[in-house]
């Protein structure tokens, strides 16, 4: 026996057979006796991948004040791997939750997956119902493709399809039915991906308090805390900041045409927000952290609550970057108040706009003050605006129903997304091109006849009763207005050197302004048929339903849509066409009858005469009436040209773009769009004109300054040139007026331009009034600009 032990084979077989013998003793107290435990711990513990996300840049004023930021919000959600499997089960499950979140008033929270609306009637319909029929197949198509429908069905149909898939409760209502298919399409959009699944974002802690209350009776429910956008600033600068909201098929496709896939750039398609309008849609690149190159990742190790346990790794995520504008957001919401303010007043006829400068009509205005030198907006108002936390995290549609349909139409930027007549404020375009194209002199006085006869007895007429104004030259015509010298420059000039200089001036086009503008325009024979073709159909269709027309009873038979069409196609006829012409259109288009000639005829005297440019446009083209239509942004970049000796500049409202680091990753420059060559005699003149118009307070030779009443009593060391414009929208209802004020400050260096216009504002001494609360403002605010170091190192980026 012993022998065996001495046989190093036999040892060696000896020890490998007791070795294991001991591996399996362990391995069956580890499986067999262990077994259970450890089967819990494995099922309470595990580790997953979580995606970091970084906060979303803020915007900043041009002294670092927040005007959007984020702040701490409350989210709902549920973990897939301990909510309930069962349709029943998950469905009561979502039920209770959801209904909790609207018992405290947090609907708008509840996020919403499905496309199918329900109406104030109870009527089921799609989103996209009023897109045009290929934007409804793209969209349908989508939303099928991902929701994994393949039936195309009507709404009302789609949703009880939808129900049945679902197996939800017959008893239920719609709209309760709805907000449980909403959540339970997510979760199967969203079933090859191991995040949460997202019921409602911003919740009340009221809110939070009843469901965890209630957590043990709602398998799968978390409630987390993420950074969510805030304005705090709320309706300041709205239609400037602008707002974000959750990716709509709209920005899919939008961003797509830019070439960019969201989902590939590393946007969730189901929970992030994105810009929206204003600077938080067009500054979206730098503000995002969404983007894949932001992303971090946290591997850990989790309990069956879904809650970290140990961080095994982790890789921080990057914030957004931070953007600076060019606004002072106290100069801002100044502008804001006195604009409110003054409105209101005006309205009701309180001082000083009492008697005949009440403006009973007046319910919006616009404010601009632009640095002269720079082309930044300090501030640029349009009263009135909205409150831009009302659409985080999501605007309700009674909310939004109610600003849609608010007097004075709060969503319209009106100082950069409409255009006015500028009235007077035209005026000093006007002169300065006839003194450059030598139809006048600066020492040439025209005499003010009141009413310009040249082509007929129905010429316009000065504003001025006659004898008033008597001889003109250009500073004095400017300082009283004289609507008879600016006719006779247009008659001069032409309506083509008219564009020709407004384009120089900036008159002409967009301003260069980042989150986007309308275009301003001179007008003129050329785009006067484009801008009337509206009204010319509208013409022609009222001509076919005319009962004194022998053609009526024709056109009764003809339908709708082959009305419309004929509308359209004699609306594009070139402006000289002849009757015999319209009648062939018209024979193509719904072939012969009785009375055909005399509809021919009608068109041609009736609708189409209004595309004809007339000598008397070119005339009030001179004093910023006929199609002259300007935004108020593109007249204070006008003004900022006189006042800076003639350079044209692109407005700006992005002033630069910094890092978390604090790295400066972009920062604008002035641009000059045209350094205007006019001899400088020409401009001084100009200018003292505008002097004259605030501040000579002679009444001979034609009276004082027409803007002389509004100043009086100014603070003698702020000195201001302007010039007043009253626009008529119909010169026999004054009412109607839009009023008008653009000038400068200060006079001797002047540092910016300022323009108010208010449509319905009757006069344009009101427009003054309101303008000169806004210089005071302005001065008030940049003595007390110490506190934020001098005023040349506040307007450049801190490195």
């Amino acid at each position: 026996m012993l022998k065996w032990f001495k046989n190093r084979f036999f040892l060696f077989a000896l020890i490998c057979i007791l070795g294991f013998s001991m591996l399996l003793i362990r391995l069956a107290y580890l499986t067999v006796e262990m077994g259970e435990t450890y089967y819990a711990l494995s099922m309470e513990r595990k580790s997953v991948e979580i995606s970091l996300r970084g906060s979303r840049g803020n915007i900043l004023d041009r002294n670092g004040i927040p005007m959007a930021m984020n702040k701490q919000m409350f989210v709902v959600e549920l973990d897939k791997q301990r909510m309930p499997t069962g349709d029943k089960q998950l469905n009561d499950l979502i039920y209770k939750v959801v209904s909790i979140i609207k018992q405290n008033g947090d609907t708008t929270s509840l996020m919403d997956n499905i496309p199918i609306k329900i109406d104030g009637n109870g009527r089921l319909y799609y989103i996209w119902e009023n897109k045009s029929p290929e934007s409804q197949k793209r969209d349908f198509e989508r939303w099928k493709s991902d929701a994994g429908i393949k039936v195309d069905l009507p709404a009302a149909d789609m949703l009880k399809h939808l129900r049945e898939r679902f197996k939800i409760d017959e008893d239920l209502p719609d709209d309760v039915a709805r907000d449980i298919i909403s959540v339970r399409l997510d979760i199967y959009i969203n079933r090859y991906r191991p995040n949460a699944i997202r019921i409602a974002t911003g919740v009340s802690q009221k809110t939070v308090a009843q469901l965890e209350t209630y957590a043990g009776e709602l398998p799968g429910l978390q409630i987390s805390v993420e950074m969510g956008r805030y304005y705090p600033m709320g309706d300041v600068a709205a239609h400037i900041i602008g707002y974000v909201g959750r990716i709509s098929s709209e920005d899919i496709e939008e961003y797509k045409s830019k070439g960019i896939d969201l989902r590939e750039a590393g946007y969730d398609l189901s929970i992030d927000r994105i810009g929206k309008m204003g600077i938080e849609k067009y500054a979206e690149q730098w503000l995002t952290a969404s983007t894949k190159d932001k992303h971090g990742m946290l591997w850990a190790e989790v309990n069956s609550t879904g809650k970290v346990i140990r961080v095994l790794s982790e890789t921080p995520p990057e914030d957004g970057n931070d953007v600076i504008l060019t606004l002072d957001s106290r100069l801002q919401k100044a502008v804001e108040d006195i604009l409110a303010e003054e409105i209101n007043k005006m309205a009701a006829g309180l001082p000083p706009y009492e008697g005949d400068k009440q403006a009973p009509y007046a319910n919006r205005g616009a404010a601009v003050v632009l640095d002269v030198h720079t082309g930044e907006i300090l501030a640029m108002a349009s009263y009135p605006s909205f409150d831009l936390n009302l659409f985080i995290p999501a605007i309700s549609n009674e909310e939004y129903q109610k600003i849609l349909n608010a007097p004075g139409k709060p969503l319209t930027a009106m100082a950069f997304q409409e255009r006015f007549a500028p009235g007077s404020v035209i005026k000093m375009m006007i002169g300065i091109t006839a003194l450059m194209e030598g139809k006048v002199t600066l020492n040439e006085q025209v005499y003010d006849a009141f009413r310009y006869t040249k082509y007929g007895n129905e010429g316009p007429v000065c504003w001025a009763r006659p004898g008033v104004h008597g001889h003109e030259d250009f500073v004095e015509a400017l300082k009283h207005s004289c609507n008879y010298y600016f006719y006779e420059m247009a008659d001069r000039l032409g309506i083509d050197k008219m564009v020709e200089w407004g384009k120089l001036f900036g008159l002409e086009g967009h301003t260069g302004l980042e989150i986007g503008d309308v275009e301003s325009f001179i007008g003129g024979p050329d785009r006067r048929p484009i801008l009337k073709r509206p009204s010319v159909i509208a013409g022609i269709k009222k001509l076919m339903q005319d009962e004194r027309k022998p053609y009526k009873e024709f056109f009764e038979n003809i339908d709708q849509e082959t009305k419309n069409r004929l509308a359209a196609k004699l609306a594009n006829l070139p402006v000289e066409v002849t009757t015999k012409e319209i009648e062939e259109v018209v024979r193509e288009e719904v072939g012969d009858f009785k009375g055909i000639k005399t509809f021919a005829g009608d068109v041609q005297t009736g609708p189409f005469f209004e595309r004809r440019w007339k000598w008397r446009d070119t005339l009030t083209t001179g004093t910023g009436q006929a199609d002259v239509n300007v935004t108020p942004l593109a007249v204070a970049r006008y003004i900022a040209a006189i006042a800076n000796g003639g350079k044209v500049l692109e407005t700006h409202v992005i002033k630069g773009v910094v890092s978390p680091e604090g790295d400066i990753l972009h920062e604008t420059q002035p641009v000059v769009v045209n350094e205007l060559d006019i001899k400088p005699e020409y401009l001084e003149a100009a200018r003292l004109g505008m002097y004259k118009v605030v501040n000579d307070r002679s009444t001979a030779g034609g009276g004082a300054g027409t803007a002389v009443s509004a100043f009086a009593g100014l603070d003698p060391s702020i000195t201001v040139a302007g010039k007043t414009g009253t626009a008529e929208l119909n010169s026999k209802i004054e009412e109607l007026n839009t009023a008008w004020f653009g000038g400068f400050t200060p006079y001797e260096t002047p540092e910016v331009a300022i323009v108010v216009t208010i449509p319905f504002g009757r006069t344009s001494s009101n427009a003054g009034v309101v303008a000169r609360r806004i210089i005071e403002e302005y001065y008030r605010l940049k003595n007390t600009q110490s506190q934020f170091g001098t005023v040349d190192e506040v307007n450049h980026l801190k490195q």
